[in-house]
């Protein structure tokens, strides 16, 4: 599984003007120079994490719509597959025999959405989900991609979708069986332009 956060380049740099300490006694009427360490992370370019969008609407059959990181089930503070933290991802709890989704409208600004799905561990790790989880990318209307048969937590699993044009895209978590410890967990779902 890819890295949830891009490798950093630290800088150290001076700043451009004098600044005053906060220590009055020690400093009265001097300036210093300060230099400051920074972490740049590399340009995105034309590419965006899907969960930092707006959502139009979403259904969850428990706890809420877990997503920048923070887990949908409630007491848990992290999305975690894999015994890894990561720092996006789309958190869906499916109901028994039933459907979770999340909505977004994108204007036809993207051409491509890759993610990875898996059921987040949440003290599961191996442990099998009584249902059967299938993962869905929907289109205005048209199903683009369907990763199926994922009963297994903590093992991630790619997923890929050509969105080009596409206004309305929905991401669908159906669930046959009992859902019971079902949390479908999207990670990382980029998308670009």
């Amino acid at each position: 599984m890819v890295s949830h956060r891009p490798s950093a380049r630290v800088e150290t740099f001076k700043l451009d003007r004098p600044v005053n300490l906060p220590y009055p006694e020690k400093t009265e009427g001097k300036k210093y120079w300060h230099s400051a360490t920074v972490k740049r992370f590399p340009s995105r370019r034309g590419k965006v994490f899907l969960d930092e969008l707006p959502e139009t609407s979403f259904v969850v059959a428990h706890g809420t719509l877990g997503k920048l990181g923070r887990a949908g089930v409630p007491g848990a503070s992290s999305i975690r597959v894999a015994k890894q933290k990561f720092a996006h991802g789309l958190q869906l709890h499916p109901p028994s025999w039933g459907t979770s989704r999340v909505t977004y409208r994108l204007g036809g600004a993207y051409t491509k959405l890759s993610a990875g799905v898996a059921v987040a561990e949440n003290g599961n790790l191996g442990k099998k989900v009584k249902g059967t989880l299938t993962f869905e990318i929907w289109g205005d209307g048209k199903k683009l991609a369907e990763k199926a048969g994922i009963k297994t937590c903590g093992k991630p699993f790619p997923i890929t979708a050509d969105i080009t044009g596409v206004d309305s895209l929905v991401l669908v978590v159906r669930c046959a069986g009992t859902s019971a410890s079902a949390w479908a967990t999207w990670l990382n779902p980029v998308l670009e332009k």
